[in-house]
């Protein structure tokens, strides 16, 4: 070997340098493959630093420069580590950002996602619209749930569908509503159609019935039984009475008038007497 100071040379190799200063490049001509290492001690601070006091440290087409990494197209890696208090992740490509897992669904503090699946989720607020294009939302914690609109004064919540709206068995399109069973209010039920009817279509009957109090339909009242408060009866048919009797309670004059044309009498008849 040659030493020259306390730098030895032996054949091409060099060492107990100390310190290399070079005005120019270093390169490395090898055509195998070649390393940089460094072989500090384990403990304290015994680093490695490549560094530029003017300029970044280019490494291949990554620019590194301070705290600052940039021009990376790939990078691989175990964990990524953001030691910030507040920490971003930012996207300023012109196209999109997809975070996707090879194996294993993608966690973001507790929400899971999974290709187009989304779960864990507690609550999701948002400004604009859900929108869903094949599934349906399902509410499926067996413990009770709501769907709960605050907007002020005049600002509703709408449920509409280009079909019919199907709220457990009842439908609803547009202002009609049908299939419901059973309908329980503890106000007024208001008809607000000019011309407005209750019509019933079962097999059956309608019966209007009231457990406390009587049931009035305009000025008359139906209590059982029993009708009150007529002022006017007109009818085509029959006036029939099984058990009472017809009584004109009146203290002012009260007529029975037949108005039947010549040859069309009023017949008042029993199948005992006719008491006057």
């Amino acid at each position: 070997t040659v030493a020259v100071e306390d730098v030895t040379f032996t054949g091409a190799a060099v060492s107990g340098i100390s310190t290399l200063g070079v005005s120019s490049d270093v390169s490395f001509t090898a055509t195998g493959a070649q390393s940089i290492t460094h072989t500090g001690a384990g403990t304290g601070n015994a680093d490695l630093s490549i560094v530029s006091t003017n300029g970044n440290v280019n490494i291949e087409s990554v620019k590194f420069e301070g705290g600052n990494i940039n021009g990376v197209n790939d990078l691989a890696a175990a964990d990524i580590t953001l030691s910030s208090d507040s920490a971003v992740l930012t996207h300023t490509g012109s196209t999109s950002l997809a975070i996707s897992s090879t194996s294993g669904s993608v966690s973001v503090e507790g929400v899971d996602f999974n290709g187009d699946d989304i779960s864990s989720a507690r609550d999701l607020a948002l400004s604009g619209d859900i929108t869903s294009s094949l599934g349906d939302i399902l509410m499926a914690s067996s413990t009770t749930q709501s769907i709960t609109h605050t907007g002020g004064v005049g600002q509703d919540l709408e449920i509409s569908s280009g079909g019919n709206v199907v709220v457990d068995g009842v439908t609803l399109n547009g202002g009609a509503v049908s299939g419901v069973t059973s309908l329980s209010a503890s106000d007024q039920v208001q008809l607000t159609e000019a011309s407005a009817e209750i019509t019933h279509t079962g097999a059956n009957s309608l019966t209007i019935s009231s457990t406390v109090g009587t049931v009035g339909v305009e000025s008359v009242s139906f209590s059982g039984g029993a009708v009150s408060s007529v002022s006017t009866l007109a009818m085509s048919g029959d006036l029939t009475t099984t058990g009472g009797d017809i009584l004109l309670t009146s203290a002012s004059a009260q007529a029975i008038t037949h108005s039947g044309g010549v040859a069309a009498d009023l017949t008042i008849s029993s199948g005992g007497n006719v008491v006057s």
